[in-house]
């Protein structure tokens, strides 16, 4: 049995960690992940990590998914074969030279920024939606290089070629345990070639993008071989089993020795004498000739990915739309405006509420919006118990606004006692049945009374903290409730709760990484005490009482 979970990679960043099932070899993770992505990148990985007694985690294996081939499993279940992981494969393997330039031509800048210009006016806008079901790029490094091959005189007079190797730079190197300290070597390998010819440039300190712009320079043919040959040509035969290697490594104060980076590998027989050769190269794994383990034999991964990508315009391109849907909120009747029917056509309503609420939001406009489509919907609902249950525009677009605007309102509310949760590993539990040897019902009950109280009355106090723009939606939302359904005295309170207890409060409790409250996912203990205190409140925010303690 393992205690497992899962990492989502772009390249050799991780942005995403799921949490920790324990002691199973299936594990079910059912975890959903949204991102933008800000830069290019070349893989989303995915990788498996087994959690042993001393929390010290070791990678299982790998999916590692290409950029160009993410639209072939966009939006559908797939399962992906594990592939094996060790030191030397985690390079990100691809194209080994990137360009070929002339010495005069200046490398092509790689992209970091969320808009790449395809042509004037336009750009690229990418997310990705990962959801990880159950059971990693790798590096992004290049490396800039200019090779040169030239016929030399010694000082004894005979004629041979020396290789001029200059690095120039790298780009996107990983970062190892938060910090990169790189450095190369340089080796001529060949025949007759031993490994301590290999060179090093300095080391770099505090950066993944160095800048050596080094030279090594390396003695190609053995002046022996011109007793036979023309001085003109150095021998086909010794040049054809010729190359150089670069290899990145990252500084470590470790025992464990330097980590490595990646290698690249050019043969000597592409370059032409007295004549410059610069490219940039993608650095590779380091081939040690060791049979990997069978796919097989390490498991599945079952994802569901969806990656879009937009191309956007500049703002003047959208001066229409922008106006006519900033107008939503005065039009009769709202289900006629623009923002409206948007909301409408869209096959899922979030597509619709996020950009909606953002725009609005921007021009000050998402209050009278909201205030019209809720107004709307409490006309339409019959029943006082069911008011703003549904995932309609209306609660997609408050639930919007209350993640952007109360973001830091949320903080300042839980996050002292959410973390005093996570060091004080008070045991909560009062289910019967999950109860361990040496723990109390009693005693447990009590520590869950005493989270609640204390959440409870820290949001109840914080009204004079809550945004603006939250206050007016709310009042909103609890006259148009009480105005419709004048004969119950609970439904003003009731529609507010909904979503200040039920869609904003509960939800931060119950997974606080996913409001930053919690850099990672709670272990297993803290994970259920949050839980119990998550239903309890909001079972008091709809003003009911729980059927069972136990749940």
């Amino acid at each position: 049995m393992r205690d497992c979970y899962c990492t989502v990679n772009l390249d050799q960043e991780e942005v995403f960690r799921t949490k920790i099932v324990e002691k199973s070899l299936c594990p079910f993770y059912g975890e959903d992940f949204y991102c933008e992505i800000p830069r290019s990148f070349r893989h989303l990985s995915f990788y498996v990590f087994d959690r042993d007694v001393f929390r010290r985690d070791s990678i299982i294996g790998k999916v590692a998914i290409r950029k160009e081939d993410l639209p072939k499993y966009h939006n559908r279940d797939t399962w992906f074969q594990l592939q094996h992981v060790d030191a030397d494969s985690e390079v990100q393997p691809g194209a080994q030279e990137s360009a070929v330039l002339s010495a005069q031509s200046p490398p092509e800048e790689a992209s970091s920024g969320i808009r790449v210009i395809r042509e004037p006016g336009l750009a690229t806008h990418i997310s990705a939606h990962v959801s990880v079901m159950g059971v990693v790029s790798v590096c992004e490094g290049k490396v800039h290089l200019e090779l040169r091959l030239s016929e030399v005189i010694t000082d004894s007079g005979i004629v041979c070629h020396k290789l001029a190797t200059r690095i120039l730079e790298c780009q996107g190197l990983p970062i190892v345990n938060g910090q990169c300290d790189p450095y190369a070597t340089v080796t001529l390998a060949g025949p007759y070639r031993q490994v301590s010819e290999a060179k090093k440039t300095k080391v770099k300190k505090k950066t993944n993008n160095p800048q050596f712009d080094e030279v090594f320079y390396f003695e190609v043919t053995r002046p022996c071989s011109y007793s036979r040959k023309s001085h003109f040509d150095f021998e086909e035969e010794d040049v054809d089993k010729l190359e150089i290697r670069v290899d990145l490594w990252n500084a470590s104060n470790l025992k464990f020795g330097d980590e490595f980076l990646g290698e690249l590998r050019i043969p000597l027989k592409v370059l032409r004498q007295c004549s410059p050769y610069e490219a940039w190269y993608f650095l590779q794994p380091r081939d040690n000739g060791s049979k990997s383990l069978k796919p097989g034999d390490l498991g599945s991964l079952r994802l569901n990915v969806v990656y879009t990508e937009d191309h956007v315009f500049s703002s003047d391109y959208y001066g229409p739309l922008r106006d006519l849907l900033l107008r939503s909120a005065d039009v009769e009747p709202v289900s006629a405006s623009a923002a409206h029917i948007l909301g409408e056509v869209c096959r899922e309503k979030q597509e619709a509420a996020v950009p909606l609420v953002r725009l609005l939001l921007h021009y000050g406009r998402v209050v009278p919006f909201i205030c019209a489509i809720a107004s709307a919907e409490v006309r339409r609902t019959q029943d006082p118990n069911t008011i703003f249950r549904g995932n309609s525009l209306t609660s997609k677009c408050i639930d919007e606004t209350m993640k952007l605007a109360g973001m830091q309102y949320l903080h300042d509310t839980l996050k002292p006692t959410i973390e005093e949760i996570c060091q004080s590993h008070k045991s909560c539990e009062i289910d019967p049945v999950r109860l361990k040897e040496h723990e109390s019902l009693e005693s447990n009950m009590e520590n869950l009374r005493q989270y609640v109280d204390r959440i409870f009355n820290v949001i109840t106090k914080s009204g004079v903290s809550c945004p603006t723009v939250m206050c007016d939606i709310f009042f909103s939302l609890r006259e148009a409730a009480a105005k419709r359904f004048q004969d119950d005295l609970d439904v003003r309170y009731t529609a507010v709760s909904s979503f200040i207890f039920l869609r904003f409060f509960a939800p931060a409790i119950l997974s606080p990484n996913l409001f930053q409250l919690t850099p990672h996912h709670t272990d297993p203990q803290t994970s259920r005490t949050l839980t119990l205190v998550s239903k309890t409140i909001q079972t008091l925010g709809s003003l009911s009482k729980s059927k069972s303690v136990s749940h």
